[in-house]
């Protein structure tokens, strides 16, 4: 029997008021119903329509910086980080948001080796890693800004709001390199930065493959 993580779920069929302590059977998932929505859908949709409902309820992050602003991503070709850039329509500042790569728990699709990075670290999971598909679920590991004149300013504590932890030095050399990356995107955004002559050469997949700028 399949199972996926999330909290407890009251199940129909055979597991009529059963729990099963955040784990779900999707072989008995049938109806969805939140709040006043009632759905017949497969049993895996079923469950990322309700976990996004709940996940919209419960975020409470700033995401200030978006308004009036247009969003880019690129990843990393190690394929270490996801960076969200959102450069603002007077082209003066850039924020980014960098989500970091993770690998499902479930056959091949689940690889962080295909074509392009397809899931990130889960806002909110206490598991690591947690894999989800859409970055507006994913956690910001770190985000910051970078201005015209070159200033920047990250929070390195991302939405954990903790320490990053890493176990080896070849984590921090990717944490730099992303950074550096971002800095480094950043004048080839923004018109008229001082950076913007000779631009870097910057460790992102082509972006023919993604989509980027």
């Amino acid at each position: 029997m399949l199972l996926v993580n999330g909290p407890p779920v009251t199940v129909s069929g055979a597991s009529q008021g059963a729990q099963w302590g955040g784990r779900v059977p999707l072989t008995d998932c049938e109806t969805s119903r939140a709040d006043d929505f009632s759905t017949r859908v497969f049993p895996l949709e079923r469950i990322r329509f309700s976990a996004s409902l709940r996940l919209m309820k419960n975020d409470e992050r700033d995401f200030w910086y978006r308004e009036g602003r247009t969003s880019l991503v690129r990843h990393m070709a190690d394929r270490s980080f996801t960076v969200r850039a959102w450069v603002s329509d007077q082209g003066d500042t850039v924020e980014f948001e960098v989500y970091k790569v993770v690998a499902a728990d479930f056959g091949p699709e689940g690889s962080v080796e295909g074509p392009l990075p397809v899931f990130w670290q889960r806002y909110q999971s206490k598991v690591k890693p947690s894999a989800v598909d859409s970055l507006e679920e994913a956690e910001r590991a770190f985000f910051g800004g970078v201005r015209w004149e070159g200033c920047a300013d990250w929070n390195l504590e991302g939405d954990q709001t903790v320490d990053f932890h890493v176990c080896r030095r070849e984590q921090l050399e990717q944490i730099s390199a992303v950074l550096c990356a971002c800095y480094d995107w950043a004048p080839q955004l923004i018109r008229g930065g001082k950076g913007a002559a000779p631009p870097r050469e910057l460790p992102f997949l082509p972006a023919g493959i993604d989509g980027g700028a």
